[in-house]
Order: C-alpha cells, then structure tokens, then sequence
C-alpha cells in the first residue's frame, strides 16, 4: 500500500523543555468534503488536538502537531490519516514521520565557585527533578581562567 509510506519528514527544531507546534496543511481539491481519522503512533511526546478532520470542498486547512521535548535523545513517531466514510467519497491514506531535534539545553541553574590551584573544594548542590518520572542528571565542572585586574602595572 503506497499511501502508507510516509509523504514527509517533519521535523520539529527545540530547546529541552519547550513546546513546539508545526501545521500540516491538507487540502481537499474535490467537490465533495473529505472526512479522516487522525491517529498519532510513536513518542507521547507528540501530541495532536483532535482525532479526526473535515475538509470541505475547495478548503485548505492547518492540522496543528505539538511536540513538548522532555529529554535530548531524537524520538519519533507518525501521524496517520485514515479515511472516515461519509458518503461515497474514497480520500487516500496520508502518513508523516515526526522527528525531533532537540539542539539546545538551558541551565536551570550555574554555580560559580573560586578556589586556589590543587586546592580542594566543596561544592554542595540541591537537586529537584522537573520532569514527573526518575531521571539521571548530569553534572558539569568548567574550569574557567580569572582574568587579572585591568589597572595593574608590568615592568619596573
């Protein structure tokens, strides 16, 4: 069934955390309203509005995808339309691959700590977990060089 390959990749560009929405455009060329069932297979960080779409005759329509990132790692999943059987019309099946692409993580939170060099030093650090399952979180140590005074004096 050709109808069932997927016509397009939508790929949805996001910042860890954020909610993103892009639009697939449908439109019914007919003279008659079209009728689809809408389901979502895939990550549940997917999401759609409703399960089903009209169009009518000569309309184009923007069917909203959300997609809200919850973690870094790409996940994926496909929007299918179906027929919905109104009438004599027969509409072919659509299918697209949703991808996420998640290019970005914001800091909740930086600590800034100085210390002498081969000093040790200890940071203590309070987690709160965000997200509502277990996570694991990983932490960074930057090393950054202290720039010296700017009014200081060289030579003599």
């Amino acid at each position: 069934m050709p109808h069932y390959i997927p016509k397009a990749i939508i790929e949805f560009p996001a910042v860890l955390g954020d909610l993103v929405s892009k639009n697939i455009e449908l439109s019914n060329p007919s003279k008659n309203p079209i009728s689809y069932w809408v389901k979502l297979d895939g990550c549940p960080d997917f999401s759609i509005e409703s399960e089903s779409v009209r169009i009518e005759p000569g309309d184009i329509m923007n069917y909203p995808i959300k997609f809200q990132s919850k973690n870094s790692k790409q996940v994926t999943g496909k929007v299918i339309f179906t027929n919905k059987k109104e009438g004599n019309v027969q509409a072919a099946a659509m299918v697209f691959e949703l991808h996420s692409n998640v290019y970005e993580r914001n800091s909740i939170d930086t600590l800034n700590k100085s210390t002498k060099l081969y000093k040790a030093c200890q940071i203590d650090i309070e987690l709160h977990n965000p997200f509502p399952q277990d996570v694991v979180f990983n932490v960074q140590i930057v090393y950054e060089k202290k720039n010296p005074p700017k009014n200081t004096k060289q030579g003599n």
